[in-house]
């Protein structure tokens, strides 16, 4: 098989949209959506109202424009794409590629251009990805990642997912969603998930104020308990289907990428009517502590704590040693 291969979707399952260029000019196959989004428009911004989804951001183009900026941040901190050991085979071709959470879908669009002979796959719960211009060896799949995704056993050599699980309680993660990457991915395979550690380091009153409500908000939204980032390494090595697990961690400091303090005004902004209701402060308040705040950034040198989590699935021989 080999870069326009496809994916078999689990066939008892119900219908799912899927996007996937058929020919050089983009025609494009679509089915019919069950997928219940149930949006929200707040001040202009729309937004997941779901009971079993806590994302907390909007889920419109100026999200998507976001997430497209953060990509490049993340280009400029890790230098790398990834960092499981799956470049060779990439080059060689023939790998099935999973990216859950794709969003924008703008590191799956760098990866399918990079790796043409390879096969790329994109899943989200909200279609914000451009269907009108995708490479031949990328494909979209609208699913909800908090039901088992649609796809057979096994059916990929490499997934990752990026700043997803975070949004999720941490019950959840261990139950549902970690189980079934493990399911989908292939004997030899790798899992990498990168996730940010919901703390900031050397920050001032107002960052603390903040970060403190989001806190607050989280826990309203269900994502309570233990953070996934703490539990995310105990997944990777307690489960005797993985093994070679590495970590690699950054400390990135606000003041080196502008970049980072523009997407920092844009979540509490775009937060800031879920903050407000657990705070006694009006509109105008709340704008001065967000600009403080953002001083207080490059003033105390404030810095988030970023990490790539990976390891490979076992083969079938080393299961029966």
């Amino acid at each position: 098989m080999g870069a326009n291969q496809s994916i078999r979707l689990k066939s008892s399952r119900k219908q799912y949209q899927s996007c996937q260029r058929k020919n050089s000019r983009g025609s494009q196959d679509s089915g019919d959506s069950n997928v219940d989004l149930n949006l929200v428009t707040s001040n202009g911004r729309i937004f997941l109202k779901n009971s079993n989804n806590e994302y907390l951001l909007a889920v419109d183009d100026i999200e998507a424009d976001r997430l497209h900026k953060r990509h490049h941040t993340q280009w400029h901190v890790w230098k790398s794409h990834f960092s499981s050991p799956v470049k060779t085979l990439l080059n060689l071709g023939n790998m099935n590629v999973l990216d859950v959470g794709c969003g924008p879908a703008t590191w799956l669009m760098d990866m399918a251009t990079e790796y043409p002979q390879s096969h790329f796959t994109g899943v989200d719960i909200v279609p914000l990805y451009p269907a009108d211009r995708m490479p031949d060896n990328l494909t979209f799949i609208q699913a909800n990642v908090m039901e088992d995704l649609p796809f057979e056993d096994g059916s990929f050599d490499y997934i990752y997912v990026n700043d997803l699980l975070a949004y999720f309680p941490g019950k959840c993660c261990k139950e549902q969603i970690f189980p079934d990457l493990l399911r989908l991915l292939k004997p030899g395979g790798w899992l990498e998930i990168t996730e940010y550690e919901r703390k900031l380091y050397e920050t001032g009153p107002n960052t603390e104020f903040l970060m403190d409500k989001l806190s607050t908000v989280f826990h309203n939204r269900g994502a309570s308990g233990i953070p996934v980032y703490e539990i995310l390494p105990d997944l990777f090595q307690n489960d005797d289907d993985l093994i070679e697990f590495r970590r690699e961690d950054k400390f990135v400091k606000y003041c080196d990428f502008q970049l980072t303090i523009s997407e920092f005004t844009y979540v509490f902004s775009t937060l800031k009517n879920m903050i407000l209701e657990f705070t006694s402060m009006n509109s105008a308040k709340y704008d001065e502590i967000l600009s403080c705040a953002c001083k207080e950034l490059l003033k105390h040198k404030t810095s988030f704590h970023v990490t790539r989590f990976y390891a490979q699935k076992r083969t079938k021989e080393l299961q029966l040693i």
